[in-house]
């Protein structure tokens, strides 16, 4: 840490002070020397501790930030998701309601409707399982990366 305003107040506010010792005058510039250094530390101490509580307020609310930006894009997924298995759903329960038709004697092609079902019922698992397989995966990563 380079601070030579600071170096120089320390070494104006030391010099102008009359130390008395009945020592020798290295004793004295040791002393001086001495006083610097300490002030030097305490203030760069004091710094420090000062800029790393701004420095931890700041990266919470960055993470804070980053974490609201993740969570709206999970709900952005969430929702499209969502939307595609209700529309498959949607289209089986048509169909089931094709199957209910023909008990009431309305004319409907059965063999079509239950291949529909089974397609779009198949359709909805494989979009299900991979949706539910791949949060599995997503959930395995990072428990991994983070050991």
């Amino acid at each position: 840490m380079d601070c030579k305003i600071t170096k120089k107040m320390i070494n104006a506010y030391i010099e102008s002070q009359k130390i008395s010792h009945s020592g020798t005058l290295e004793e004295i510039e040791y002393i001086k020397d001495s006083a610097k250094t300490n002030f030097f530390n305490d203030i760069k101490e004091e710094i420090v501790a000062l800029e790393k509580e701004r420095i931890k307020k700041e990266a919470e609310v960055e993470i804070e930030k980053l974490q609201q930006e993740k969570k709206i894009k999970q709900i952005k997924v969430l929702m499209y998701e969502g939307f595609i298995i209700a529309f498959l759903v949607g289209l089986i329960v048509n169909q089931a309601t094709e199957i209910l038709n023909l008990s009431k004697g309305v004319p409907t092609k059965a063999a079509i409707t239950l291949l529909w079902m089974t397609v779009l019922g198949i359709g909805t698992l494989i979009v299900y399982n991979h949706k539910f397989l791949s949060d599995i995966s997503n959930i395995i990563k990072e428990k991994f990366h983070k050991q």
